[in-house]
């Protein structure tokens, strides 16, 4: 009798595959600019901006098991491999200083010079874990992972700033930065083990920091600005799921 139990408490476990497209839009946590002369003595420019909104979209693949662990409930753990493309959105009319009376502080730089708008678009590849809590038709996951950045674009609207950066070269600080994401899916089935997923996201990129640096300057030595790239992501995804159902 408990083989018989255990056989059909794990009928519905297998293999699952989801392809998912997200896209949505998100808040640019730590819009922030530092802008100095040299490498050495980052006592420059701090450039602020409020939270502006940007937006991302994306694609990944989820590759892994469920296991059904009693009727209308299965658990799967799956790896992910995904891209996104995201777009970071700032607007930078505040500008302060380091006080040199005060290295802890910071004063007012009201001559110095408005960035203005920018955007920054960046090209990156995710790589995680995603275990899931199947209930019915319904299913939440949490994910966690790496993220990679392999491009980055600035596109800044004043045209003083634009030629400022016209020559500018920028890289990522850090190979890899991180994310973390909850899911929440409903999966309309076709068959026995197709089906279409409709669902909502939300979590956190942490990127890192990009460094920037300015060769169209005045200054002899040319200038380096650096900034960091932080979003909170909302938004909705789309999905075609091959795995079988938690429920009968």
């Amino acid at each position: 009798m408990i083989m018989v139990l255990s056989t059909g408490a794990f009928a519905a476990s297998g293999f699952e595959f989801i392809f998912n497209v997200p896209f949505g839009l998100n808040i640019n946590l730590l819009p922030q600019y530092n802008m100095y002369t040299t490498q050495e003595s980052k006592n420059g420019t701090y450039y602020y901006s409020g939270n502006k909104v940007g937006f991302d979209v994306g694609a990944s693949a989820q590759i892994g098991y469920m296991w059904q662990i009693k009727d209308n409930f299965g658990i799967s753990l799956l790896g992910e491999l995904g891209y996104s493309f995201d777009s970071f959105n700032a607007s930078f009319d505040t500008a302060k200083r380091e006080n040199p009376n005060d290295i802890t502080g910071q004063i007012d730089a009201p001559d110095a010079q408005k960035l203005g708008s920018a955007s920054f678009y960046t090209h990156n590849l995710k790589i995680g874990i995603l275990p899931k809590f199947n209930i019915k038709a319904f299913s939440i996951g949490v994910g966690l992972g790496v993220i990679i950045p392999m491009a980055i674009t600035q596109n800044w609207k004043d045209e003083a700033v634009k030629t400022l950066f016209k020559d500018a070269s920028t890289k990522f600080m850090n190979p890899a930065g991180f994310y973390a994401k909850l899911t929440f899916d409903y999966s309309i089935f076709f068959t026995e083990k197709i089906a279409m997923n409709i669902g909502l996201y939300t979590g956190v990129d942490a990127i890192g920091s990009i460094n920037t640096t300015i060769n169209n300057t005045s200054l002899s030595q040319g200038a380096h600005s650096e900034a960091p790239l932080l979003s909170y992501d909302i938004g909705l995804q789309l999905g075609f799921r091959f795995g079988p159902k938690a429920f009968n």
